[in-house]
C-alpha cells in the first residue's frame, strides 16, 4: 500500500470515528467529482478523494530535501426533497462537522490544514454540495 492511500485510510478513519450525523455514507471517491458514484448515496455523503500535491523547490542542501504538500478534497453532500435551501440547510453544518473533524488532526507525522472551502455545483435538483481542501505538508529526501 502506498503512501496516498494509506493516508487517505486514516482520514476516512477519523471520519468514520467522528459521529458525524447519523446515515452519512462515508468513503473513498477515487475519480472525484467525475466519478459516477458521487450521487449513490441517501441522505447525505462525504466523500474523500486525493487532489494531487505541490511540490517545492529542492533544496540544495547536504540534506537534500524538497517540500511536498498533497492536498485532499473532501466532497459534502446532501439530498432534500423538498428543495436546494432545505439541503443546503442540511450540508451546511454537515461541511462545518467534517472540518472540524479533520483540521489540524494529525495524519502520517503531520497536521492537516484546511485550504479552502466552497460550494460546488451539483447539477441536480435537491442536492447541494460543498468542498473543504486539506493540504498535508511533508518534506521528501531527495
Amino acid at each position: 500500500m502506498g503512501v496516498i492511500s494509506e493516508i487517505e485510510d486514516q482520514i476516512l478513519k477519523i471520519l468514520r470515528a467522528d459521529d458525524l450525523h447519523a446515515g452519512v455514507k462515508i468513503g473513498s471517491l477515487p475519480l472525484g467529482r467525475n466519478s459516477e458514484r458521487i450521487f449513490t448515496f441517501g441522505r447525505a455523503a462525504v466523500w474523500v478523494c486525493y487532489a494531487g500535491s505541490r511540490y517545492g523547490k529542492p533544496q540544495t542542501t547536504s540534506l537534500h530535501v524538497q517540500s511536498r504538500s498533497m492536498r485532499w478534497s473532501v466532497l459534502v453532500l446532501a439530498l432534500n426533497y423538498r428543495g436546494d435551501v432545505e439541503a443546503a440547510d442540511d450540508a451546511l453544518p454537515l461541511l462545518e462537522a467534517v472540518i472540524d473533524s479533520l483540521a489540524g488532526e494529525e495524519v502520517g507525522g503531520n497536521r492537516l490544514s484546511l485550504e479552502t472551502d466552497g460550494l460546488i455545483e451539483t447539477g441536480k435538483p435537491g442536492i447541494v454540495g460543498y468542498e473543504a481542501m486539506f493540504a498535508l505538508d511533508a518534506y521528501l529526501r531527495r
